[in-house]
């Protein structure tokens, strides 16, 4: 038997174990809203004002929010989508709850997971599958970003946020996203760890990236690629080539076990209030 190999698996799941939050096995789940309501909006998809964010809205103990099934479950079980597998239909739904004022975000998230059960008759389980994905490393000259520290003056806005003007760089700090601009897609991070920078590529390739990088502080980048598909008509390099020269870090690619969310039943209309 390989030594090697059998502890860099192992490390290969501990890591995995810590980047990835526990799903809170169905039948442990207890805690409920005082009082909730779920009203559909949509069935088959389609636009509705308000719709649709990542999180409830929260004004002490009172929650509102309109959102999706799949939104739903991933806050609910705070996993990102591409864990999910199973038929999720794709009803928007709008909820009104109301909880314990200074209930923590773990208990938000477990009320949530008792209204999937009790009013979309969800059931689901948890597999480990091996997956292919990413480690974020070094390059072989060294990262080319600098840590920023709490007290020094935020970086520029990128050209393609800078109408935002000093809106922007408020709302932009401690934010890490990729957006579309111009037909190029653009990767901007704003005084973000490289923790950060994994979910949002786990997010971009389905898949787990691990942080294997060493870097242990704050950054700011911003650069443009060519999105997936790019039949040449956009000159410019591919997030792969765009990492490496702009932030001096590689993606190497990986295989490991992976916690799924398996979806095994849910309705689309939910029970009456």
């Amino acid at each position: 038997m390989n030594l090697r190999r059998v502890g860099a698996a192992l490390l290969l799941v501990g890591t995995l174990a810590r980047m990835q939050p526990r799903v809170q096995a169905q039948g442990a789940v207890s805690e409920s809203f005082e009082v909730a309501s779920i009203r559909l909006l949509q069935v088959n998809g389609g636009p509705v004002p308000g719709c649709c964010s990542d999180t409830p809205s929260r004004s002490g103990g009172r929650i509102r929010w309109i959102t999706t099934t799949g939104l739903m479950l991933q806050y609910a079980y705070n996993v990102p989508s591409w864990r999910i597998s199973g038929n999720i239909p794709d009803s928007i739904f709008e909820v009104n709850a109301e909880a314990d004022p200074v209930a923590g975000e773990d208990r938000i998230r477990a009320m949530f997971q008792k209204l999937l059960a009790d009013r979309l008759k969800m059931t689901l389980h948890r597999e480990v599958k091996d997956m292919s994905g990413f480690a974020i490393v070094q390059g072989g000259k060294g990262a080319k970003i600098k840590a920023y520290g709490p007290d020094d003056a935020a970086a520029p806005l990128p050209a393609w946020f800078r109408f935002m003007g000093d809106i922007g760089l408020t709302r932009l700090e401690g934010k890490c996203t990729i957006s579309f601009e111009n037909g190029f897609n653009a990767l901007t991070g704003r005084r973000v760890p490289m923790s950060r920078l994994a979910q949002v590529l786990a997010n971009h390739f389905h898949t787990f990236v691990l942080d294997n990088s060493g870097l242990t502080g704050n950054y700011y980048f911003g650069f443009l690629f060519t999105p997936d598909g790019n039949s040449g008509n956009l000159d410019g390099p591919d997030l792969f080539t765009a990492i490496q020269e702009e932030l001096g870090l590689k993606l190497e690619r990986q295989k490991g076990p992976t916690d799924i969310l398996i979806i095994d039943r849910t309705e689309k209309i939910p029970t009456a209030n």
